[in-house]
């Protein structure tokens, strides 16, 4: 089982930054590009390789390269070109739940929804322990309409203790899915007294 990881450093200055909030660190403090490759930095020789056990040699070093590229092209806004490069890093990298996190975010950037969600999803399964995959996957499932499964989502966030950042985004989209469902009960109700059994037969099928 993975670590709980509330900071990790930022591919691309160093600095510790809070997990949840890499992808906006990327765009509002790297503005300019930097999508040169690997930081001159970074040992170019001897490079680190690691058996996963399971017949794969994983070459970290050209891992953490292509994770810091994609990571300058995020910066830069080039959100195509960063998912590429950020799939070239196969799945038995360590670190790749906030690789598949940071391919989710450029797939929202793109307003690319259905793949921004088969990524967050990617993150979920990689990193479960995680807090901030689950809060992403809860916010794609929002946008797709399945309101049951983004609270479901949200609250293994707060299950899994979240850092106080985290904890409060999510805590603030439960209280506006809550009240946005009130309200719109309220008026349908008042309209149509019918609709509370077309109500039960939505949160059977797990609409809410």
């Amino acid at each position: 089982m993975k670590k709980e990881r509330e900071f990790r450093k930022c591919p691309v200055c160093g600095v510790n930054v809070n997990a949840y909030n890499l992808a906006e660190h990327l765009r509002s403090v790297h503005k300019e590009s930097i999508d040169g490759g690997a930081s001159p930095g970074r040992a170019k020789t001897n490079p680190l390789k690691v058996d996963t056990g399971n017949g794969w040699i994983v070459d970290t070093t050209a891992c953490e390269a292509a994770l810091e590229k994609g990571a300058g092209l995020i910066a830069s806004r080039k959100f195509k070109r960063a998912i590429k490069v950020l799939k070239t890093i196969p799945e038995e990298y360590s670190d790749i739940d906030n690789v598949y996190m940071l391919i989710g975010t450029s797939y929202i950037q793109l307003n690319r929804l259905d793949d921004a969600f088969t990524y967050f999803e990617k993150a979920v399964k990689s990193g479960p322990d995680y807090p901030a995959h689950w809060f992403n996957l809860g916010y794609a499932y929002l946008h797709k309409g399945y309101i049951a499964k983004s609270r479901e989502c949200l609250h293994k966030t707060l299950a899994l203790n979240p850092d106080k950042e985290v904890k409060d985004k999510t805590k603030e989209l439960l209280d506006g899915i809550k009240d946005v469902l009130l309200k719109t009960v309220k008026k349908k109700v008042e309209r149509d007294p019918d609709y509370l059994a077309e109500l039960k037969d939505k949160i059977k099928t797990g609409y809410f």
